[in-house]
């Protein structure tokens, strides 16, 4: 848990943004990105794929992930060949609705 602090206020765990370190020890986006595909079984190229109107669920998981562990932000579009910010909030908030 070196990257995590828990607070008592909040009664959870939070990702600690005091400590400089907890960039340096997640994991790379790259590491995440093999992670994802070899969780949810597909080709590393149907992370990249995109299709209006079609869901990707392996994608919208892997820049949830990203998120999530890392803390990217504007980066993420650029890993998914993505051209709006817009288009990584959409993916998260895809998997966080479930």
């Amino acid at each position: 848990m070196n990257d995590y602090t828990w607070s008592r206020q909040k009664g959870y765990i939070s990702k600690a943004k005091e400590i400089p370190e907890s960039r340096r020890l997640c994991p790379e986006i790259i590491d995440i990105k093999k992670q994802c595909v070899i969780t949810i079984n597909i080709a590393a190229a149907d992370l990249l794929k995109s299709k209006r109107g079609v869901e990707n669920e392996a994608r919208d998981f892997a820049i949830y992930m990203l998120r999530f562990l890392r803390g990217e932000r504007l980066i993420i579009g650029q890993e998914f060949n993505l051209n709006n910010y817009s288009s990584v909030s959409t993916a998260i908030e895809r998997i966080k609705r479930g």
